[in-house]
């Protein structure tokens, strides 16, 4: 009878006390109070624990469909006979970056890959291929393409090194979340870090981009 109390006083939200278990002998009804809190503790921790890791199955998800994307769409950048398509799958790429930057919570480089890159450098690229003589003959076959893989590989080799002997700093988790925000998604902070911690890959990154004028500037001038 007193546990069919206790269980419709726990159905109801009515809080546990030590009348509910009136019936039981005297020190026993504080062991089954707290056995039954526990439980609900657990069940509470259970439910906590799989909403968490349907969120990170979905991340994952998510994460490995838009890496896929923007591989195979940078792999057909250089294999697509037409350049018009080849700059249309560079943009497919570039929205690929932004997305994953999006699911790392870093919001503010998404945008800046979409407005930039995504925005700026491709329209560029395809005002540049549009107004051409020539785009039909598309990417022909050139005597520097096995140069140009054997770099591509170094370059991604030294990336790769590099990203696994850097040391990552990461925030404590026993900081506020308003002050975890302040520190990586503020654009003050990320400016502050492009120019001090990381001054030389934001050059590389300027001199890329001069390249890519440089390069349409080349494709639309007359022969």
């Amino acid at each position: 009878m007193n546990l069919t109390l206790t269980k419709k006083a726990l159905s109801s939200g009515t809080k546990l006390e030590e009348s509910h278990f009136s019936g039981i002998p005297r020190g026993q009804g504080k062991f089954l109070m707290k056995w039954i809190t526990g439980q609900a503790l657990k069940e509470l921790t259970k439910e906590k624990i799989i909403n968490l890791a349907l969120d990170n199955i979905f991340s994952e998800i998510v994460f490995w469909v838009l890496a896929t994307l923007s591989i195979v769409s940078a792999v057909l950048v250089i294999h697509l006979k037409s350049i018009f398509r080849s700059a249309l799958m560079l943009l497919v790429s570039f929205v690929g970056v932004a997305g994953i930057f999006a699911i790392l919570n870093a919001e503010f480089l998404a945008i800046v890959q979409v407005l930039i890159y995504g925005g700026g450098i491709t329209v560029l690229i395809i005002f540049a291929i549009m107004m051409t003589t020539d785009v039909d003959q598309g990417n022909q076959s050139n005597k520097i393409q096995l140069l140009a893989l054997l770099s591509a590989i170094s370059i991604l080799g030294v990336l790769t090194y590099s990203i696994i002997q850097a040391q990552w700093k990461v925030l404590p988790s026993t900081l506020p979340e308003p002050m975890i925000d302040v520190f990586v998604n503020s654009p003050a902070y990320l400016g502050h870090l492009l120019l001090n911690e990381f001054v030389l890959a934001f050059e590389i990154a300027g001199v890329l981009l001069l390249a890519v004028v440089v390069g349409a500037l080349s494709l639309v001038r007359e022969d």
